[in-house]
């Protein structure tokens, strides 16, 4: 299926008087795009190119009404959640009969990690949290940074933690994994803006392309530290620290990993595309050392074989994608 283009209407800007450029316009054609004699014009910049509008472009809505009455209690948070990601700057959680202890309660506690929100109002019936960030002050190339330090710190904690058979590593690196996803989370937010108002990503100092990749980035690092977390629950769950006949494999296999995922953070790709193979004959061998194992931490070790190597691919399409942002993200 193709897509026709319509074809650019080519006019030559001209001097009208001392102080004014004048464009003129097919009549033909721009009565097709409803523009007549007296209709006002709007031109707004945007990446390369100007956008001419026969009306203001005025952002979407981004309040949003949670009737908290018609759905589960449980549904309440993750509605929250969703709306905070499509880009609303003001959600009220409502219930004409009064607002349920509980849903207070988790509504108040989840604002309070969504980065920019705020509550704003709490009454008996309503609950309203309001963005109260500056676009201004926003970079979503420096918040990618930012995921990507985290994202690196939540999987040297949750391995660590598996070495060492240290459970307060462990709920350091889960830690580090919810500061990632309520930073990912945020360049969900931003991107998804920008898609709905061509002013928006010129706020946080991006052009869509940009916004893009910091998106696409964000997205694998979130990956990763999905896997950190996975690490750090095989720490929690083993009955011990990797004994003789495992460890080596296991600190082997995350040498390896460690060696690929430096270079693929940093947007190397040829380094981090040298350095797979080896990366995954080590984790091959930690997996054939897990399985002729015996004893209930065997398949922990499966699990934990299985992670690395997950981590591995995660990182070499993540050198690719940091490449496309021109490395600015990280």
């Amino acid at each position: 299926m193709s897509v026709e283009t319509p074809d650019a209407v080519e006019r030559t800007v001209q001097l009208a008087g001392n102080s004014t450029f004048v464009v003129s316009l097919p009549k033909e054609w721009a009565l097709e795009q409803g523009i007549e004699r007296g209709t006002p014009i709007q031109l707004y910049p945007h990446d390369d190119r100007l956008v001419l509008a026969a009306e203001p472009l005025d952002p979407p809505s981004r309040s949003i009404r949670i009737d908290a009455v018609s759905m589960d209690a449980s549904l309440v948070p993750a509605r929250v959640t969703d709306a905070y990601a499509a880009g609303c700057d003001r959600i009220t959680v409502v219930d004409s009969t009064g607002l349920d202890a509980a849903i207070r309660r988790d509504v108040t506690a989840l604002v309070g990690e969504l980065i920019g929100l705020e509550i704003q109002r709490e009454t008996e019936t309503e609950l309203v949290a309001a963005d109260v960030l500056d676009a201004a002050d926003v970079s979503l190339a420096q918040t990618v940074s930012q995921i990507r330090h985290r994202t690196n710190a939540a999987y040297d904690a949750a391995i660590e933690a598996v070495v060492d058979d240290d459970a307060d590593l462990a709920t350091r690196a889960t830690e580090r994994v919810d500061d990632v996803d309520r930073l990912v989370g945020f360049v969900r937010r931003g991107f998804r803006r920008g898609l709905a108002d061509v002013t928006e990503l010129a706020r946080v100092d991006a052009d869509r392309t940009d916004a893009f990749d910091h998106y696409r980035t964000a997205q694998r690092l979130s990956r990763l530290g999905e896997v950190s977390d996975r690490i750090a629950t095989v720490a929690d769950r083993q009955s011990a620290a990797p004994d003789p006949s495992v460890g080596p494999a296991v600190e082997a296999a995350d040498e390896a990993v460690r060696g690929l995922l430096e270079p693929a953070l940093a947007g190397r790709t040829r380094s981090a595309r040298c350095r797979y193979p080896e990366a995954r004959e080590d984790v091959a061998t930690l997996a054939t050392v897990a399985r002729e194992r015996e004893g209930p931490d065997a398949v922990r070790y499966e699990t934990l074989a299985d992670c690395l190597q997950r981590v591995a691919s995660t990182a070499l399409s993540l050198s690719e994608s940091v490449v496309d942002a021109d490395g600015t993200c990280c």
